[in-house]
């Protein structure tokens, strides 16, 4: 049995709800605003946002991607080194995100809050994975 087994299935879980409500909002937000930019003619700041909100996009179905990784390859001995290194990449993305939205929003107690929640799910998913990859057989 995989060590890493509950920390990559829970996490995973968690990242792919994550990934889905991201996916819904961000899509439909990068909808909304690219209507909105041909529709009005609008200025180089709704396309600022717009490729703000596509940023968010695509960082939402790399962690809705992360998540069905944890879920399929939780017990799965072959699948610990991907989920690992797509771990490091949510966790750089989560690090990226809570630091514009501390720039946002400010150093708030709800804030910082946010942020470190935001680092804990990756970093546990990145715990499962290194005692999944740990627990292979040395050849």
């Amino acid at each position: 049995m995989m060590k890493g087994k509950t920390y990559l299935k829970v996490t995973g879980i968690l990242l792919l709800i994550g990934g889905i409500i991201g996916v819904l909002c961000y899509g439909l937000l990068a909808l909304l605003m690219g209507v909105a930019v041909v529709d009005q003619g609008a200025g180089s700041g709704a396309v600022s946002v717009t490729l703000i909100v596509v940023i968010y996009l695509i960082a939402a179905i790399i962690q809705l991607v992360a998540g069905v990784m944890g879920i399929k390859g939780c017990n799965k001995s072959d699948k610990a080194d991907g989920c690992f290194k797509i771990g490091i990449v949510v966790l750089i993305i989560s690090i990226l995100a809570a630091i514009v939205n501390m720039a946002g929003a400010g150093f708030t107690f709800s804030g910082i809050l946010y942020a470190l929640l935001g680092l804990v799910v990756p970093g546990l998913y990145i715990y499962g994975a290194k005692l999944n990859r740990d627990s292979l057989p040395i050849t």
